[in-house]
């Protein structure tokens, strides 16, 4: 679990001088749900769980600047 975290950790780091204000985390295999710990990662800004036929990425009613997390 401290891999996996350390993981995703590195991939929500904001980069202003690269101009990465946001990020978006899929999971299309549920791998993230046994490890959520509210406690530990707090609850995730927004959660899009698009259904079968649905688009991957969110509707533009989702605000694209603020960390998303899927799970």
């Amino acid at each position: 679990m401290t891999e996996f975290k350390q993981i995703i950790g590195r991939g929500t780091r904001i980069r202003e001088d690269y101009q990465k204000l946001f990020f978006t985390i899929m999971d299309f295999k549920g791998a993230n749900s046994p490890l959520c710990d509210p406690k530990f990662d707090g609850e995730p800004v927004v959660i899009y769980e698009p259904k079968p036929g649905d688009p991957v990425v969110p509707p533009e009613d989702i605000e694209n600047t603020a960390p998303k997390m899927v799970r």
